[in-house]
């Protein structure tokens, strides 16, 4: 490679080519210029000109040897002006290329000016254009492993989207991340920007429902928790303070890493993340931090802005400040959350709650609620209990469904268990039915209360449950957390992995119910039923909830990153700021990011 090559070279003898003229100025290499044909004439002239080296001009064809001989020596004594190098080191040719491209696609192309300009056309020059196909749901852009990138993509365009910003947002993950990330979308959506949700295929139904454009580009989350034999769960018992660094590292599965891989390859309805924002081309992306790669390369390659997304402040005091710098989200509450490093660009929103709208007739007679709602209408309210998209590998789901019905009988109360990934309203069902000789000895009394005092359900909508229960048992995840603070119904925390067990130490600090300070595998019928007992007597602050619920996370999520885009993004800011750093020395790199930080 020239660049590697010639600045350890004394002299270069070439054919007088583009390239390797300018590459041999640019290493500071002087010059044996025999031509051959077309332009390499004029490039051995401007050698000359420029004194960078010798030119043999009668060509290649009739050089002899003496000649070449009396070039080289030549060239060996020479020195190529340190002006002309460092002038041509500075030249960023193709950054400058595309900058002309841009100005030229804005202010002729885009504008409809070009068009104008040229005039009517007939008939026979009309370009074919393929026909926008416009559908009632969203579009899913689908593509083979291997197969090439559509030269011509079509989004369908919800009617309440307008001509605002093109924004992409990275979601992979249960539903804990897909809640929020559907309210931050509805958000952008109503202040006209056109969004697309780049997610995982079995959260394909759930935005579409929300009436939300997704596309499929990572594999189905549950399809990875079962070939895994389900999640795996730090060794964490409560013998010992668990700090944030072992939490974090909690999250790195490399075997969860390989599966999804394998899975990825085998599932050819889905598309690579970064290929499909190539060919979304958006003005702004928001990522959560499994979905880092793609989005930061996406902004290496296009200089388009990517912003973090985060669900909790746990890890606060480890987001960098990437330059040209920029916010990092926080979709948490400042009340419910621990607070952040102080830090500008750090910015907590509050949570991003998803509006669920329960008509009436889903509660009437043939809906969906009917019979949830008449268990809940007789005698005390329950205790509800949710694991949500958790799948412990060391806690089967026999072992969960055993672990929940003997602590609701321990504490004499009656019961909701959602099924979750887990699928404990299967097993409920059948240990009614047909009985369940695996939950152990008791199985026989565990089946007669659980006919006569549990309610199994799949999932329901927790914003319209928790306020008519009078407790629940989940596993820490950020949206459960805050929609129990905002029902006022008391929390029992059985945290499994990563953010779940700082949600248990906020749940207990500010008393809005019992965390578990172990993960679920160490706890036992009776913790459980001891944990029940006390979060039963708690009665969570009318004041708290009250600053909760004049958060409106969403909406401050959008009024950030609409300001951002008015001052960094359209304004040309960041490109600026961004291919300066990508050109510039370490030294001078390290300059201009201080300087930028310093401005933002």
């Amino acid at each position: 490679p020239h660049c590697w090559l010639l600045p350890r070279s004394c002299c270069l003898v070439h054919h007088g080519g583009a390239g390797t003229t300018q590459a041999a100025i640019r290493a500071g290499c002087p010059s044996v210029v025999v031509p051959v044909g077309v332009d390499q004439f004029h490039f051995a002239q401007r050698v000359e000109e420029l004194r960078a080296g010798v030119t043999l001009s009668v060509g290649l064809a009739h050089v002899s040897s003496k000649e070449l001989v009396g070039g080289i020596r030549k060239t060996m004594r020479m020195t190529l002006p340190m002006k002309l190098v460092s002038t041509l080191q500075k030249e960023r040719g193709a950054l400058a290329a595309v900058n002309i491209m841009e100005t030229f696609l804005d202010d002729w192309v885009r504008s409809g000016k070009f068009a104008l300009a040229r005039g009517p056309q007939s008939e026979e020059d009309k370009p074919v254009q393929p026909p926008l196909v416009r559908t009632e749901a969203p579009l899913v852009m689908r593509r083979s492993v291997g197969e090439s990138l559509p030269e011509t993509l079509h989004f369908a365009r919800p009617v309440t989207q307008g001509t605002g910003s093109k924004i992409a947002i990275l979601a992979f993950g249960g539903r804990g991340h897909a809640q929020p990330v559907a309210a931050v979308t509805q958000a952008l959506m109503q202040r006209g920007h056109h969004v697309v949700v780049l997610t995982s295929s079995d959260g394909l139904d759930f935005f579409s429902t929300a009436h939300i454009e997704v596309q499929a580009t990572y594999t189905n989350q549950h399809d990875l928790a079962l070939a895994l034999g389900g999640v795996w769960t730090p060794f964490w018992d409560g013998t010992k303070d668990v700090t944030t660094e072992e939490v974090m590292n909690s999250l790195e599965d490399r075997e969860a890493h390989h599966a999804a891989k394998r899975l990825t390859a085998s599932d050819a309805a889905l598309t690579d993340p970064y290929a499909a924002l190539v060919a979304y081309q958006p003005d702004l992306v928001l990522y959560t931090s499994d979905t880092k790669f793609p989005a930061l390369r996406y902004e290496t390659s296009h200089l388009v802005p990517a912003l973090a997304m985060y669900f909790t402040t746990a890890f606060g005091a480890f987001v960098t400040c990437d330059t040209p710098p920029r916010p990092s989200l926080f979709a948490t509450s400042a009340q419910v959350d621990a607070k952040l490093p102080e830090n500008s660009l750090h910015r907590v929103t509050g949570p991003w709650c998803l509006q669920e709208h329960i008509p009436e007739k889903a509660c009437s007679e043939g809906g969906p609620l009917r019979s949830l709602s008449h268990f809940l209408a007789v005698l005390s309210k329950p205790v509800v209990v949710t694991w949500g998209s958790m799948l412990p590998k060391a806690t089967p789901p026999m072992q969960m469904l055993g672990l929940a019905l003997r602590s609701l009988r321990a504490a004499g109360r009656r019961g909701i268990i959602l099924g979750g990934w887990a699928k404990l309203h299967d097993l409920g069902h059948q240990l009614v039915q047909e009985g369940l000789p695996g939950l152990g000895a008791d199985h026989e009394e565990l089946r007669r209360f659980a006919e006569e005092k549990v309610f199994f359900a799949p999932h329901a909508p927790l914003s319209w449950l928790l306020p008519r229960c009078a407790c629940v048992v989940h596993h820490g995840g950020a949206g459960t957390t805050h929609a129990a603070v905002a029902a006022r119904c008391p929390s029992v925390v059985t945290p499994l992995i990563g953010d779940q067990l700082h949600f248990a130490r906020q749940v207990s600090k500010l008393r809005v119910g019992v965390g578990f300070e172990k993960t679920l595998p160490h706890i036992t019928t009776t913790d459980l039923t001891r944990a029940l007992e006390r979060a039963l007597r708690m009665v969570v602050s009318e004041q708290l909830v009250a600053r909760v619920e004049r958060e409106h996370g969403a909406t401050v999520a959008v009024s950030i990153i609409e300001d951002y885009l008015r001052a960094w993004v359209k304004s040309g800011r960041f490109f600026n700021a961004a291919s300066k750093l990508r050109g510039a020395t370490p030294e001078a790199q390290s300059e201009c990011r201080g300087l930028l930080v310093r401005v933002a």
